[in-house]
């Protein structure tokens, strides 16, 4: 044990002394020992915090929670220090100051605290046994210090319950046993096993209470079950004598106490009875037998020692204080004249009650000499009572209270700031707990937190007769019963408090204006502020204000307008208004002020507006630019869980069980807007950020939703909870948002990433929480705690990486204790050793280093991780070298006094000695060694014997780029290094290059490492520094063959930087570079692939995608069923929406009863002839062919996790110029064969060409590229006429123009694009040296052709819409706001590239083996149709017809502009 204890002393308190004699292996006292000098502080292994951002900092709020009895210790005449256990560590309080704490006892105990004693300076505190095999100790302590312990016997396995210390002994009680110890040595010195009563359990022999006897040498009384009490002397260990209960049926005995008057003892049993016993004579003095109000089990007594109280008038002693752990009330007897009541103290301490409230009296004692009384209880509270002098009652009245909840807090809340009292923000809790009460915590003095007051309860106990002799047999009211009930939720703003100087309540507490008769008047409280606390409570349908400056009840009651419980309170920042929301969904706003409502939300309707509404058909709807919602309506349907007020006073937003978040118009109360979720979930909470508009609620589906009140949109949702959401709250800075859950694990996210970066599991599930605003401190409470822990903030002092944890990390916590021993303090965060971040280093592997971090592609640009003020700083150092240069010159420093001596003197000139000799100086940067007794002249030069390490790297690379290849030759460490050095560094380096060969190195390395696409920015900075420092050298000069190389380096410089400017422009100028990616094959599956993971809307032409698996996060539109529409007015925007229908496969297949659409797709294609019924049924049975229908379900199936999008690209470029888009994927496929493992043969997928759709698509006679400079009409189905040629050549069309037109023009454009690939073709097979034959005509032919990439068409081309427009604009016709929309009802071809093309003039689209004809109108003459053609340009109805074929169907839709 001795080592143990060593083991908590250095852990506790660093330096730690045992002032108690030591003992040898044969438990001999020895010489006193001094004081042990510990390994000092950097000695010691510091071990890392487990915890990643919160570290436990303290708890506050504990005063006497548990069931173990405080004790006294007098200090001279003038004070007494009262000392109670909180756990496994004690408070020790002064009564001279209003019991404020002076100490708190350090280390706290491995286990609970089970028994304590006070003597002289010290205090013992006995711990542990509650378990199995519990570990046993009994500690001392010294102004809150442990300077020793006891010796503990072998095999004493139960706890100690009581210990007493009389003359040299200290006596313990346990069940069986009483272990005796010397008080001088701490050792141990005999074991008291008393023998087992009959009729008792061998357990538990020894019932409760020991004591000793003033004047009696050595003897202590033991009670035990049987009800007598054994007289032991503790020196001998022999049993004196044994007092035996007057009566057999007694009970055991619970509590022994010597009176005043010496030999006599007092003794309490189970049947209420209390017993005077003379020890000496063995005779019973007095007995006192309790009423039956008054048979509870009497556990403490205590003796008034001043000598008054008793008798009429009060003036002699005799009396006796008895309490019990059954009740609240302490008993007064008057034991004169054969004893009696003389008053009972009615609840001074909360009574147990059944709904888990902690209550009952722990013990009473009248300090020696006084008239004061203390008392503790399990209501978390000790109590200094005094009687009154000249008093005629028997009662004391409260002297001082030390106090916290009684049961576990259920809300939290760091009070806000104000605009006068800054400095007090985040320095003060206002909590809430099961006990009805409502607390201030000041976490800078333990001494200022209070309750606040909900007034005289004890005057209206005792006006109610609560506290007369009418009502003394009456327990089943108590002084809780007065009280409010449970606080649920809390607002608070103290813009409007008005401190300690507020007006005080001249008309009571919680008055209802609505009932109060006159005008209120509020022109005092105008002077000098309002409440600024509102309160709901459970089962209440009023809210109540209180006063936070005075800590008391406020002036109003606030009903609710349906008369249901009040659900959610809220006050606005400007501290005026209190807006307060029922169960039944209603929400009424009071002012502050004058408790006079103002409002309701919805608005009642006045009667102008209920007959307007009356009168309004049913069927009528709202015109456009009228309001969404009107008067009255919106009203919750359920209760309202959240409830808010913009800063700025113009939107009330609340939310409710009903799964709706509403926003009210603060002044006319009408309904703006609102979100509705109620399909998916229901809204429990919420939580409001002012700064930045954000409302963060809880679901329970276990989701956190955030949503911005400007847009009123979702922006995140917040999943990882595996249990009911308690509490959850923002961080000061809106960045983070903490939630605890039943799991009992608190989760801190992060929102810019929505990740999960923070979690801990506590040993009980968190109850409440809150955020500090200053960001020091997380509040958390618990359900098994009546305190409240506080957490520090790591992030403050240190940097922690956020990165995303999973379940799996998340840690075990321990929660803090009230003497902060083995947290963190804020000190303790920012002084943390850098070696333990060092360490961290240490352990990750090297590959995840910053610095070795390689490219994902080398076909990708790489940027450095060098910070961007790095290479800043860089290109402007003479700038900024300039601006940071001093304004006056150095001054000379002062002379030094003339006792020091001068740097000149000869001695400081000569080198220190080594044993008489002089030894050499040598130079820090090499190894040579440097006379500096020397001449100047003569010195070895610097510069010829060092060189730095960038020189060395750079004469490296030159001797790499001499023996091979410049190519081969690696930058990289000579580039490395230069990036590790400051800019101030760097610059020199590269003003210090001497010669034209270390130049032109380093523009070779600048320009391989710009070809290896990395460090871009660096190497730009660093080339701009090189040619700002030589530039003169470059360019002037005679030598020029001797510049030639250095000049040919610069062209390669050039040329690089330029090839790869051109491809960076390419990469980034086209307006879908940032949001394009590319994948390999059809992207059908990948899009299927991304809205399952990450969600979202695919918008298509493609009806397959309506096979694939979405997932539950995942939808489909179609581009057909997209309509142009007017924007709401409320919603602030004037121009146009566009709506579509939203495809959710998931909700499509549970309504069909069906578990995906696949099944249903397979059963369509197998028989295209089958109806929609008969397939559906099909669907739902079991398939007649597995192999059939397996084979469709890998066609449709998602691809895996390792077919990423952007698959890497080949190393090198395919082609020195830009090819067309099509053929780029051609090439692409034939030089990453591996990724197109799937395809029998390379596809391009060609863009749709206006046609004939009766006739073969338009591409066929240019589909095949070897064939392609054949003539067109070779392969056509159906070759044109020669007037059909003669007009196409003439463009003279008529009036009427023919499908046959339309299809020629779409075949020259197919031939003439065809033809252009093919000249790119041939150019890249004469890259690669691949013999074309005789492909010199091809060459002359195609070479007048425009380049696909770099060609701009003179005009419009023929057949696409572009001309079809300008031909309408010549007729007349406006087609600036003409959208045409084609919606496809049929099959889509597997070679359709989901780009449609429309001809405005006919709404046409031409496709692959298309058979479906349409014809205009037959109209009188040709001028009638041009007029139905111009109708149906400018956007009206169609007038087209539609002929059926065999393949699809297209629909025409117009919208007109």
């Amino acid at each position: 044990m001795q080592k143990d204890a060593g083991d908590y002393m250095e852990y506790g308190a660093g330096t730690m002394s045992q002032d108690h004699p030591e003992m040898d292996d044969n438990g001999a006292a020895t010489s006193p020992a001094k004081r042990q000098k510990l390994a000092h502080r950097s000695d010691l292994r510091r071990q890392p915090p487990p915890f990643k951002i919160f570290v436990p900092f303290r708890t506050i709020g504990l005063v006497s929670p548990t069931s173990v009895p405080f004790t006294s210790l007098p200090l001279g005449k003038t004070t007494f220090q009262i000392t109670t256990s909180v756990g496994r560590c004690l408070h020790t309080y002064d009564l001279r100051r209003a019991l404020n704490l002076v100490f708190i006892t350090r280390p706290q105990t491995p286990t609970i605290i089970t028994a304590t004693v006070a003597w002289k300076d010290r205090v013992l505190a006995a711990w542990g046994g509650n378990g199995a095999h519990g570990e046993i100790g009994v500690w001392v302590f010294q102004r809150g210090k442990q300077i020793g312990q006891l010796e503990i016997p072998i095999g004493l396995d139960e706890p100690i319950k009581e210990l007493i210390l009389f003359g040299s002994w200290i006596v313990g009680r346990c069940s069986t046993r009483i272990e005796v110890w010397k008080s001088a040595t701490y050792e141990h010195y005999t074991t008291i096993t008393p023998t087992a009563s009959r009729g008792s359990s061998a357990a538990s022999t020894l019932s409760g209470g020991i004591c000793n006897m003033p004047t009696f040498l050595n003897k202590i009384l033991a009670g035990k079950e049987d009800g007598s009490v054994d007289i032991w002397n503790v020196s001998t260990g022999k049993l004196v004598y044994t007092i035996f209960p007057p009566d057999l049926s007694s009970g055991a005995v619970t509590s022994l106490q010597p009176t005043p008057a010496l030999s006599l003892v007092a003794v309490a049993r189970t049947d209420g009875s209390i017993t005077i016993n003379d020890i000496r004579m063995d005779t019973t003095v007095l007995e006192i037998k309790a009423r039956s109000a008054y048979t509870a089990n009497i556990t403490s007594i205590s003796f008034r020692t001043d000598g008054h109280g008793a008798g009429e008038d009060g003036q002699i002693p005799g009396i006796m204080a008895t309490a019990g752990p059954d009740d609240g009330d302490v008993t007064f007897w008057d034991l004169n004249n054969g004893g009696r009541v003389a008053g009972v103290l009615h609840n001074a301490h909360d009574p147990p009650s059944s709904n888990g409230i902690s209550g009952s009296i722990s013990k009473i004692e009248f300090l020696p000499g006084q008239d004061v009384i203390v008392t503790s209880g399990m209501d978390n509270a000790l109590k200094s009572w005094i009687f009154d002098a000249n008093s005629l009652s028997a009662v004391p009245r409260i002297l001082h209270s030390r106090s916290g909840h009684a049961a576990p807090v259920t809300k939290l809340s760091f009070m806000p700031t104000n605009s006068e009292d800054a400095d007090a923000t985040g320095k003060w809790i206002l909590s809430a707990g099961r006990d009805r009460s409502l607390w201030g915590w000041s976490i800078r003095r333990d001494g200022q937190s209070s309750e606040l007051s909900q007034g005289p309860i004890r005057k209206k106990a005792k006006k109610l007769g609560l506290l007369g002799k009418d009502l003394e047999l009456d327990s089943s009211i108590s002084l809780d019963d007065l009280k409010a009930p449970e606080i649920t939720c809390f607002a608070c703003s103290l813009n409007r408090d008005g401190g300690m100087g507020a007006a005080p309540n001249a008309g009571g507490i919680w008055a209802n204006v609505a009932t109060k008769k006159g005008t209120v008047d509020a022109s005092d409280s105008g002077l000098t502020g309002w409440e600024s606390i509102v309160t709901g409570h459970r089962g209440d349908k009023y809210a109540r204000t209180w006063f936070w400056g005075r800590k008391r009840a406020g002036r109003w009651a606030f009903e609710t307008g349906d008369g249901t419980e009040v659900t959610s309170v809220a006050v606005s920042s400007c501290g005026t208004f209190a807006v307060v929301a029922s169960a039944g969904g209603g929400i009424s706003m009071f002012n502050l002020q004058s408790g006079i409502l103002r409002q309701r939300f919805p608005a009642p309707l006045n009667p102008a507006q209920a007959k307007k509404l009356k009168l309004q058909p049913l069927s009528e709807e709202p015109s456009e630019g009228s309001p969404r919602f009107g008067p009255g309506e919106g009203k919750h349907r359920k209760a309202v869980t959240g409830l808010m007020v913009d800063q700025l006073n113009r939107t009330v937003i609340s939310c409710g069980l009903d799964g709706k978040i509403k926003f009210w118009d603060f002044h006319n109360g009408r309904l703006k807007d609102e979100i509705n979720w109620s399909s998916t979930t229901a809204i429990t909470a919420a939580h409001y950020y002012r700064s930045s508009d954000l409302v963060a609620l809880s679901c329970d589906d276990l989701a956190i939703r955030i949503i911005d009140i400007e847009t009123k949109k979702l922006v995140r949702e917040l999943w990882g909870c595996l249990g009911q959401i308690i509490d959850f709250t923002f961080s000061n800075d809106g960045r983070w948002v903490v939630a605890a859950s039943m799991d009992s694990v608190i989760r801190t996210w992060d929102l810019p990433t929505s990740h999960l970066i923070n979690a801990f599991r506590t040993e009980s599930p968190c109850t409440a929480l809150a955020f500090s605003e200053t960001g020091e401190y997380l509040a958390t409470a618990h359900a098994d705690s009546v305190g409240i822990n506080l957490w520090n903030n790591r992030t403050l002092f240190t940097h922690v990486p956020t990165r995303m944890i999973k379940e799996d990390e998340i840690i075990e916590a321990t929660l803090p204790t009230t003497s902060g021993e083995g947290g963190q303090g804020l000190l303790d965060a920012a002084f943390e050793e850098a070696e333990d971040e060092m360490e961290d280093d240490e352990d990750l592997p090297i590959q995840d280093t910053p610095s070795t971090i390689d490219a994902i592609s080398k076909d990708l640009l790489s940027l450095s991780l060098v910070p961007k003020a790095w290479w800043q700083t860089l290109l402007h150092l003479e700038t900024i070298k300039a601006r940071n240069k001093p304004i006056e010159p150095p001054k000379a420093p002062e002379k030094a006094p003339f006792f020091l001596p001068s740097l000149a003197s000869g001695d400081l000139q000569t080198a220190p000695t080594i044993n008489g000799t002089s030894a050499p100086t040598h130079d820090t940067r090499s190894n040579n060694t440097t006379d500096f007794s020397l001449p100047r002249i003569s010195r070895p030069s610097l510069s010829a014997t060092t060189r730095s390490q960038f020189t060395t790297l750079l004469h490296a690379f030159i001797t790499a780029s001499t023996q091979q290849q410049q190519e081969e030759a690696d930058p990289s460490p000579l580039l490395t290094h230069l990036s590790t050095l400051g800019p101030s560094a760097a610059d020199t380096e590269i003003r210090s290059l001497a010669n034209l060969d270390e130049m032109t190195a380093f523009i070779q390395a600048l320009t391989a490492r710009l070809s290896q696409k990395r460090d871009y920015e660096l190497v730009q900075t660093w080339m701009s520094v090189f040619l700002k420092c030589h530039g003169g050298v470059i360019v002037g000069g005679e030598d020029v063959g001797v510049k030639a190389e250095l000049r040919e380096a610069l062209v390669e410089w050039r040329e690089e930087q330029v090839r790869e400017g051109k491809r960076l422009d390419t990469l980034v100028k086209t307006d879908y570079a940032s949001i394009t990616s590319i994948v390999p094959g059809e992207a059908d599956p990948f899009c299927a692939r991304t809205a399952r993971d990450e969600g979202g809307i695919i918008l298509t032409g493609d009806s397959d995608l309506l096979v694939y698996d979405t997932g539950p996060q995942g939808s489909v539109a179609f581009f057909n069923q997209i309509e142009l529409c007017p924007a709401k007015p409320e919603a602030g925007n004037p121009g146009s929406i566009l709506r579509a229908n939203i495809f959710h496969l998931p909700s499509i297949a549970a309504r069909l009863n069906l578990p995906k659409l696949q099944r249903l797709a397979y059963e369509i294609k197998a028989d295209p002839t089958v109806s929609f019924s008969e397939a559906l049924r099909r669907a739902r049975r079991e398939c007649g062919d597995p192999l059939l229908l397996h084979e469709f379900m890998e066609e449709y199936a998602l691809p895996p996790a390792s077919h990423s999008l952007n698959p890497p690209i080949p190393p090198k470029p395919v082609s020195k110029f830009l090819l067309d888009p099509r053929l780029s994927e051609l090439v692409h496929q034939l030089t990453s064969a591996s990724l197109y493992s799937n395809s029998e043969e390379p596809q391009i997928s060609l863009p749709f060409l206006i046609g004939d759709p009766s006739r073969s698509s338009a591409w066929e006679p240019s589909a095949h590229i070897p064939l392609i400079y054949t003539h067109h009409v070779q392969n056509s189905s159906t070759p044109p006429s020669g007037t059909v040629l003669r007009r196409a050549l003439a463009q003279d069309f008529g009036l009427v123009r023919r499908w046959e037109d339309v299809h020629l023009e779409a075949q020259i454009q197919g031939t003439v694009y065809g033809l252009r690939m093919l000249g790119q073709i041939i150019s890249h097979l004469d890259q690669q040296s691949i013999e074309l034959g005789d492909s010199e005509a091809i060459r002359g032919t195609l070479a007048d052709l425009p380049d696909l990439v770099d060609g701009e068409s003179k005009g419009p081309v023929m057949g696409t819409r572009e001309c079809e427009e300008e031909r309408l604009r010549e007729d007349g016709v406006d087609v600036e706001g003409v959208v045409t929309f084609i919606t496809n009802t049929g099959s889509t071809s597997q070679t359709e590239s989901g780009i449609s093309t429309v001809d405005p003039t006919t709404g046409f689209q031409g496709g692959e083996n298309e058979s479906t004809d349409f014809e205009y109108p037959k109209t009188k003459g040709k001028r009638a149709g041009r007029k139905q053609r111009r109708e149906a340009g400018k956007g009206g109805e169609s007038t087209l017809s539609r002929k059926e074929g065999r393949g699809n169907r297209y629909e025409v839709l117009r919208v007109g502009g």
